[in-house]
């Protein structure tokens, strides 16, 4: 999600949900692998347990990954995925220099 002062990565899963842990039930552990480096972040589980927010650090390294066309692994309990980089630079610099998204709606308080 691109906003006028942020970007923020979400990790969406589309099977079951991740049930929250202890003793912090709104983090679960992330593992990221790119080429020699492996490490475990934490991201922050939503309500509902299929979406969880990238926490700053974790995301920048990812976007580094992608760009440089390096494959990312990335592991949640009971799932892991490689995130093939083919097209993801020119993606994300569409993306990134695209207008953000105003919300329209204002409201009165």
């Amino acid at each position: 999600m691109h906003t006028q002062n942020t970007v923020e990565l979400f990790l969406i899963l589309h099977g079951r949900p991740i049930a929250a842990g202890r003793p912090h039930p709104k983090e679960i552990p992330l593992k990221v692998e790119c080429g020699s480096t492996t490490f475990t972040s934490i991201v922050y589980r939503h309500e509902g347990g299929q979406k969880f927010t990238v926490v700053a650090e974790t995301q920048c390294f990812i976007i580094e990954c992608l760009k440089k066309e390096q494959p990312v692994i990335l592991t949640l309990p009971g799932y892991s995925k490689i995130i093939d980089p083919k097209g993801f630079a020119s993606s994300y610099d569409r993306f990134i220099h695209t207008p953000y998204l105003e919300n329209p709606i204002v409201l009165p308080f």
